[in-house]
């Protein structure tokens, strides 16, 4: 019989339990289920959508701390961000790396944030379901500022130019892109996720397309090299992953389609931290092998002297996937939803901007596709 109990205690993933079966909710609000007599612990990712006002002030006073705190956790975070700089153009991009590098890059920030609050998971922002990418609640001043101002740096929130900078001292920088279309809920549940989309190179081109273009709609930082350094960046990677997952468990074939071969490795350069690496470990969200590179209370450049261990992470989804992702009430304008971008699964020597001319967004991805190139 399963018991369920809830804890004040920090009951976490590996401790010896009896008996088998018992849940138990710890204080970082994981769910620990124990099994052949240890806790096996998961932590949930829920919709930015769906936390409470309480839950996303919670979460941007941490990602303050984290990036403005100073000290070792300042410096460990900036050190991520300075892997992707660096990396950006040398292979973590590809259809081979693209997605597991990212969801053991958001796992790293998410680590960061749960050693000021273990309550705290990085939210995906579910940008299909909003009417327009450029009205969500997100860019309110109570949770993460909007467009910047005549010289791009944000205004308001917590990141506005007054009291926050990037790591090299700059200010996060949004010049929102007003003219494309801008609501994704069609491309997303009905064609990207289409369960006839098999090829995962297709998936990964569709997936690819629409997260560039959700960066270069927000513009400014987002829409460069460092976008990184912007704190939407983990919101909208949470709900790229979160695609990912949900497309890899329509099939068994489709959930080891980025399965690499057991001695691959991410890339890695100067400032990496993702060196030595297996992608492999990155496959399943619920069970990913991580182990600390803050050996020595610095950026470690090897994960040979730390323990591994597992982190099991639990997407749930938000209830309005199932309702009209239409919200009339930040736009007036809401008669653009359930847009159909006419992507069918394409092969590489697919013309894409011609695709996407009608629709206007061809700029953002040429853009894009530069930076790429860089």
């Amino acid at each position: 019989t399963t018991t369920t109990t809830t804890t004040t205690g920090l009951v976490a993933e590996g401790e010896p339990c009896q008996p088998s079966g018992i849940t138990v909710t710890n204080a970082c609000e994981e769910k620990c289920v124990c099994f052949n007599g240890v806790f096996h612990c998961t932590r949930y990712r829920r919709a930015f959508q769906d936390l409470t006002q309480e839950e996303k002030t919670r979460y941007f006073k941490a990602y303050v701390k984290l990036t403005q705190g100073g000290g070792l956790r300042q410096r460990r975070y900036e050190a991520l961000v300075a892997s992707h700089f660096e990396l950006f153009t040398q292979g973590i991009h590809s259809s081979d790396f693209f997605l597991p590098w990212h969801r053991w890059f958001i796992l790293e920030i998410e680590e960061l944030l749960r050693g000021i609050d273990c309550r705290i998971t990085i939210p995906y922002w579910a940008w299909e379901l909003e009417v327009s990418v450029l009205t969500s609640e997100l860019w309110d001043a109570s949770n993460a500022g909007g467009t910047g101002t005549d010289n791009g740096c944000v205004a308001d929130g917590p990141f506005a130019v007054s009291q926050w900078a990037r790591p090299g001292g700059q200010c996060l920088r949004r010049t929102f892109v007003d003219r494309f279309g801008t609501q994704f809920y069609s491309a997303i549940e009905q064609e990207v996720l289409n369960p006839n989309l098999t090829d995962p190179a297709a998936f990964f081109l569709l997936l690819d397309q629409f997260h560039g273009i959700i960066h270069c709609i927000i513009s400014g930082t987002m829409c460069t090299l460092s976008s990184a350094e912007a704190p939407e960046f983990m919101l909208h990677h949470a709900n790229v992953d979160y695609i990912w997952q949900r497309w890899q468990l329509l099939s068994t074939a489709n959930f080891w389609a980025f399965e690499l071969p057991s001695n691959v490795v991410f890339p890695s350069g100067v400032a990496s931290l993702s060196i030595g690496i297996n992608p492999n470990d990155f496959t399943d969200v619920t069970r990913m092998v991580v182990g600390s590179r803050w050996a020595n209370g610095e950026a470690a450049k090897t994960t040979t002297d730390v323990p591994q261990r597992i982190v099991r992470v639990e997407y749930q989804d938000t209830p309005a996937r199932i309702r009209s992702p239409v919200d009339s009430s930040r736009n007036p304008d809401a008669g653009v939803d359930n847009q159909n971008f006419g992507f069918q699964p394409l092969d590489r020597d697919t013309d894409l901007e011609a695709l996407l001319e009608k629709k206007e967004i061809a700029n953002a991805l040429r853009k894009w596709n530069k930076l790429m190139q860089q």
